[in-house]
């Protein structure tokens, strides 16, 4: 009995081990499976990061690719300041020209009266005469000469003018592109 009693006890124990060596394989087990959770876990974030790394790697190369197009971009602004400045100095003096042309205009006009008056005046003397119609023809070719001289200023700005038009369509394409 003694035996058996002692075989019962050992395999009491041995029953009481192999539960005891089960729970501990389940708990290995389960933290082995956490463990692999936290793996999976580690590795995404890991791959996360690397994405994102290369996604501010990629935003970096942008931005100094950008950097002479801003440069670009300042200097045509700059270019377009200037063009406007040069444009109202250009509209002051057709102003200005066309101030000029009335007045030349009005002067042209007074000649005009005064050869109609030379005209309606029949006694004079021949040298008198003569100096009156040399002095009106001489008016006349400054008046001439005068509007020559505003017609060439006025040709002038017509091209300058033209330039500018076309150095701002210029501008307007090239701005398009660099949209």
């Amino acid at each position: 009995m003694l035996l058996e009693s002692e075989r019962d006890d050992l395999r009491e124990k041995f029953r009481q081990n192999e539960v005891i060596i089960v729970d501990k394989k389940n708990e290995l087990n389960n933290l082995l499976e956490e463990l692999q959770k936290e793996r999976r876990a580690n590795l995404e974030q890991s791959q996360r990061l690397q994405i994102c790394r290369e996604q501010i790697e990629s935003i970096n190369q942008f931005i100094k690719e950008l950097k002479p197009i801003k440069e670009q971009l300042d200097f045509k602004s700059n270019v377009t300041e200037c063009l406007h400045e040069l444009l109202v100095k250009t509209k002051l003096r057709i102003a200005e020209s066309d101030d000029l042309l009335q007045e030349l205009h009005d002067h042209y006009t007074a000649l005009e009266y005064d050869v109609e008056k030379s005209k309606d005046i029949y006694y004079k003397g021949i040298n008198q005469w003569q100096d009156e119609f040399l002095a009106a023809r001489l008016r006349e070719a400054d008046v001439n000469l005068e509007f020559d001289k505003l017609k060439r200023d006025i040709a002038t700005i017509k091209y300058d003018l033209e330039e500018r038009r076309l150095v701002r369509v210029f501008q307007k394409n090239v701005l398009f592109l660099f949209d």
